[in-house]
């Protein structure tokens, strides 16, 4: 997985960015809330980690937009012409 972000630091924009592997996905839930329900992606590489936290509704379109790409992945046909 990698990870870049810019950060807006003074006067200037920092970039960092990493590289690891996913560890671990946690989902927090609030049964007296579940609007607040969030989902952490903990992340470890070499030189960086960190937690990616989305909220349920992030979640969702995430997922919904994956879905929208593999059924257009599944459509392309590869052609190969004999010289």
């Amino acid at each position: 997985m990698d990870v870049k972000v810019k950060k807006a630091i003074g006067s200037g924009v920092h970039r960092f960015e990493g590289k690891g592997d996913i560890k671990e996905i946690m989902v927090n839930a609030d049964f007296f809330m579940p609007e607040k329900e969030k989902i952490d992606v903990c992340f470890k590489g070499e030189n960086s980690s960190g937690i990616i936290q989305l909220s349920l509704e992030e979640s969702r379109n995430l997922v919904k937009e994956l879905k929208r790409v593999n059924r257009i992945r599944r459509k392309i046909k590869v052609l190969k012409l004999k010289k």
